[in-house]
């Protein structure tokens, strides 16, 4: 069985996160007021494994709020079966 684990996530430029790197550990809280960018840390994740936001949809504003020419990256590191790999979009 393959064990997959999210050791990281850098987030640049992702809906209202200008730059975030999250580190996880067996366990990571992740909290907030409303409208802190908990669902926008979720929504980068998604969006790096699947190109779309946690509500499936793949036309959204992934571009932070009134700019424009702004590089959007999400990287993920990830321990799949004691093996790092690094994805990025």
């Amino acid at each position: 069985m393959k064990t997959v684990i999210l050791k990281k996530l850098q987030i640049s430029n992702f809906k209202g996160i200008s730059s975030l790197e999250v580190t996880f550990s067996n366990l990571t809280k992740i909290s907030g007021a409303n409208a802190t960018g908990k669902t926008s840390i979720f929504d980068a994740y998604i969006w790096l494994l699947f190109g779309k936001n946690s509500e499936d949809q793949k036309d959204f504003g992934v571009k932070p709020y009134n700019t424009s020419n702004v590089e959007v990256s999400v990287t993920g590191y990830l321990d799949i079966n004691g093996s790092e790999v690094k994805l990025k979009r």
